[in-house]
């Protein structure tokens, strides 16, 4: 649970690199719902799923479905599937 939590840390100090206060693009899709696929550029064997989807899930985003780690993969194949979750105001 705490290489989770550190790898989880790790993430978010990099998103906090990529996003400033004046940030155009996070101006611009702010409300915005968004849905997102990590899709395979060719084979392999999954691994990361284990800390990416928590992760996913602290920034409020759903994971729908995620293949475990450890699964083959052809190219092409969608590995996990995410969107955002409902806002309640």
């Amino acid at each position: 649970m705490i290489f989770e939590k550190l790898i989880s840390r790790r993430l978010l100090e990099r998103l906090e690199e990529d996003v400033l206060p004046e940030d155009i693009t996070s101006k611009a899709v702010k409300g915005v719902k968004c849905r997102a696929y990590v899709v395979a550029k060719e084979e392999g064997l999954l691994a990361g799923n284990k800390f990416l989807v928590p992760f996913l899930e602290d920034l409020q985003l759903k994971v729908i479905e995620a293949k475990p780690d450890g699964n083959y993969f052809k190219k092409g194949d969608k590995c996990l599937f995410s969107k955002d979750t409902e806002k309640t105001s």
